[in-house]
């Protein structure tokens, strides 16, 4: 059997009406998702297993026909996010006009979040929920040998009240994902210094319980070290020369960090890599180790500079341990990228005030300012309807009858009103980054005439999204 991995393009997908930093300077990430599962169907198979991202590919709808009747894949998977799920439902029908028989699963945060309405949808044969290897390789097996379909794995016949998450608990037996699959080229980051970068997961979950966040339904389960740095060292030997590292926690085993580190340094690849860390997980001793091992960016988020404010979402972390880490960071030579958000659950003007009073004060090298959305599936979004800040389930609405451009109607506007959510990351951004001095650092820091035009995208990006004046919808 033939099996086809989509990721959908954004064309029609959910729109905010802060309109946030977008373009070509920002950059694309390959979905390494799909590159897992057609990584491990070919090494446990022998299938043939192919990868399309539409998102940094866009083709018209005739190139799209053109493209399936040629490679006529028996199976195609789709990745549907909440905010793609219009994009996902027009491909699947375009699929199903194509290649009547071929059979479509879908998976992805949207499915396990809406399990029942992603199944009744027209064009759908089958969903899966958790992680995507397992289930599609039993999947192929039950569709071309009858077998009994395995956890995860649900037809379009199976009762939705029997649902429930697959989760790979051994991540080391799955296969490095193969890279190649997919145009190494296609893939860039504005923050990058060259033009070769690609992106690594090496855990799956999160132990923390941040309300505005809708990963922590599974245990973490990690890599081994051993097999964190064969992938990085197979990474390296693409000719990829930094590597960002997504998991949510890459520092909370002291242990597995110091082996990974050690060997890297032991190594010595050619490769700069960035990670994502909690503030208060940060220490002098894991950013030495890390910085010894080429890693020289670290992201951190904050997200509030309201003690108040961080409560009410359970972030668990202090504005002292905020501002230690990035002064350690700083210290220890990485590059310092901060998070934060406004339209969280308390926050008033006062509280919005202390959030870009702290991100002044730190003065990290780069900060995101954002506009909290809240998303299904999130304890926020469900607080929000229950004591009516949020006035009804639009994402429910949207996920039984998806519309194209679909503009979210309602944030969490508790003490702050849209707009005025709006004015606020966008004097964010005009204060922090149109600081002299920090226009100056930008462009002495850039090492090639590449990286100069990507800031200065990035630049033009962010002067459109402080000037743009939109009404909430």
């Amino acid at each position: 059997m033939r099996l086809l991995l989509i990721f959908p393009s954004c064309v029609g997908s959910v729109r905010s009406p802060f309109h946030p930093v977008q373009g070509p300077g920002i950059g694309k990430k390959p979905p390494l998702g799909l590159l897992y599962i057609a990584s491990h169907v070919r090494a446990h198979s022998g299938r043939q297993a192919e990868v399309l991202d539409l998102d940094a590919r866009p083709m018209s709808d005739a190139q799209l026909r053109d493209l399936l009747r040629r490679m006529a894949p028996d199976v195609v998977g789709v990745t549907a996010w909440t905010e793609l799920w219009y994009p996902v439902v027009r491909l699947m029908g375009l699929i199903k006009e194509t290649l009547p028989g071929a059979h479509v699963v879908l998976g992805g945060p949207h499915v396990g979040i809406y399990p029942a309405q992603t199944l009744a949808t027209p064009g759908v044969d089958s969903i899966v929920l958790g992680d995507g290897e397992q289930p599609t390789l039993s999947l192929l097996d039950h569709l071309e040998s009858g077998a009994p379909p395995g956890p995860g794995l649900y037809l379009r016949r199976d009762d939705p009240s029997e649902f429930a998450f697959y989760v790979e608990k051994d991540l080391d037996r799955l296969p490095i994902p193969d890279r190649t699959l997919l145009p190494l080229g296609d893939y860039s980051s504005v923050l990058a210094k060259g033009s070769s970068v690609s992106t690594m997961i090496t855990s799956r979950g999160c132990p923390f319980h941040c309300t505005y966040c809708k990963l922590n339904f599974q245990k973490t389960v990690y890599h081994g070290a051993p097999r964190v740095v064969e992938e990085m060292a197979a990474v390296s030997a693409l000719g990829v020369r930094e590597l960002e590292i997504y998991d949510d926690t890459f520092t909370m085993s002291a242990e597995r960090l110091r082996a990974i580190c050690e060997e890297l340094a032991a190594r010595r690849l050619p490769l700069s890599w960035s990670v994502r860390d909690r503030v208060n997980n940060v220490s002098r001793e894991s950013l030495r180790l890390m910085r010894r091992a080429g890693c020289d960016r670290i992201h951190l988020g904050i997200e509030s500079g309201s003690p108040k404010v961080l409560e009410a979402v359970r972030k668990r972390i202090t504005l002292e341990q905020a501002r230690q880490a990035v002064a350690l960071a700083k210290e220890e030579g990485f590059r310092v990228l901060t998070y934060f958000m406004f339209g969280l659950p308390g926050e008033g003007p006062d509280e919005a005030r202390s959030t870009l009073e702290l991100a002044l004060e730190l003065d990290s090298d780069y900060a995101e300012f954002n506009v909290c959305i809240p998303y299904p599936g999130t304890a926020m979004y469900r607080d929000g309807l229950a004591n009516g800040v949020i006035p009804r389930d639009f994402w429910l609405d949207y996920a039984t009858s998806p519309s194209p451009d679909f503009v979210i109607p309602h944030f969490y506007e508790e003490r702050l009103s849209a707009r005025q959510l709006q004015d606020l990351s966008a004097q964010a951004l005009r204060k922090f980054y149109f600081r002299p001095r920090v226009l100056a650092r930008e462009a002495l820091s850039c090492v090639s005439p590449a990286q100069f035009l990507r800031k200065a995208r990035m630049g033009v990006s962010l002067l459109r999204q402080f000037l743009f004046k939109g009404e909430h919808a």
